[in-house]
C-alpha cells in the first residue's frame, strides 16, 4: 500500500506467513523539522505490534535530525545501534529493538495484521528526487 502527501511518500508491505509475518514501512521526503521520528514509529508499531523491529534512517547531508533523534518506544528495548557516516556529510543510523514488556502493548484490535518483525526505513529531507 502506498501513500503520498505533498513531496513525501510512504509504503507498507506485509508478507503473511503461518506462525509469523514480515511487515515493512518506508517513508521518504518528510520534513524532519515538522514530522518527528518517534511519533511516526509509534503509529506504525500500534498497528503491527511486532515482537522485534528495526529502524534505519538515512540522511544525505544537510539535516540529520531524524538520524540523531531518539525513537524510544514504551515496551521495547534497544538491542543494537549502528552509525555510519556517508560521503557528502550524510549519516546512516540502524537500530534494532525487541519487546521488553508485554503489558505495555495494546489489547484492542485496530489492525488485522500481527507481526514478529517490522522494518522501518526513513529518508531525511524534503523534495528530493530519488
Amino acid at each position: 500500500m502506498n501513500g503520498i502527501e505533498k513531496s513525501a511518500y510512504s509504503t507498507v508491505h506485509v508478507t503473511p506467513e503461518d506462525g509469523f509475518s514480515y511487515a515493512s514501512y518506508e517513508a521518504m521526503g518528510f520534513d524532519p523539522g515538522s514530522v518527528r521520528l518517534e511519533p511516526l514509529v509509534k503509529r506504525v508499531l500500534k498497528c503491527f505490534e511486532p515482537k522485534e523491529f528495526s529502524v534505519a534512517v538515512t540522511c544525505n547531508g544537510g539535516s540529520q535530525l531524524w538520524a540523531t533523534e531518539e525513537a524510544d518506544v514504551e515496551g521495547y528495548a534497544v538491542e543494537n545501534i549502528v552509525k555510519q557516516k556517508l560521503p557528502g556529510g550524510g549519516l546512516l543510523v540502524y537500530k534494532t529493538y525487541s519487546v521488553s514488556s508485554v503489558s505495555t502493548r495494546r489489547s484492542d484490535k485496530e489492525c488485522a495484521v500481527r507481526t514478529h518483525v517490522l522494518v522501518l526505513k526513513t529518508q531525511c529531507g524534503v523534495g528530493r528526487t530519488l
